[in-house]
């Protein structure tokens, strides 16, 4: 799955200053009135300022860094589950509980696609740690109960991401009318 957004912005959303290297920045996704997902980027300071004009999905922060150049164009305007599960995680948001049913989703996700390595849980049973294969980097997320109730928290916040038309009724009834995992059977 790829979410197909803006990447990071050179500016912020509320002033128009252009970033400098190593400010703090408030980034957040955001579903509009027209049912599209934007990203927000904004100096840290200015989130006092900021008033949404739709529902914030996530939210996290991050210094900024200049952009690097990038393998390909394409790549670089694409905000993949891989790039939102590391910025997210490099940014420090593991710690924001609003995030860490995204973050748990995000890393079943790149795991079954063998992009992270499941580590296991910390001893005190907390954390659930991911290995990046490509960076070699170590992740660490809230652990989380794999629950029913999970599954349909992020089945509305990815409904949002993935059918950006569809209103908040719509994923409800959805996530309502959707059987429990137990009443699921299997054709023979």
């Amino acid at each position: 799955m790829e979410l197909h957004l803006q990447s990071l912005s050179s500016t912020c959303h509320v002033t128009g200053e252009a970033f400098v290297e190593g400010e703090q920045l408030f980034c957040c996704l955001m579903e509009e009135e027209s049912g599209e997902v934007t990203r927000i980027d904004l100096k840290a300071s200015e989130e006092e300022n900021f008033t949404p004009e739709g529902a914030i999905l996530c939210r996290w922060y991050l210094a900024y860094r200049s952009k690097e150049p990038a393998d390909s164009e394409e790549r670089a305007l694409k905000l993949t589950a891989e790039n939102l599960f590391i910025e997210m995680c490099d940014s420090g948001s593991d710690e924001e509980s609003e995030n860490a049913s995204l973050l748990q989703f995000l890393g079943l996700m790149l795991e079954r696609k063998r992009i992270l390595r499941n580590r296991g849980v910390s001893k005190d049973g907390v954390w659930q740690n991911y290995y990046h294969i490509k960076s070699k980097k170590n992740y660490k997320i809230p652990a989380g109960d794999l629950s029913t109730r999970f599954f349909v928290e992020i089945q509305k916040k990815l409904g949002l991401l993935l059918n950006p038309g569809s209103s908040d009724e719509d994923n409800n009834e959805d996530v309502e009318n959707a059987p429990a995992p137990s009443e699921t059977t299997e054709a023979s």
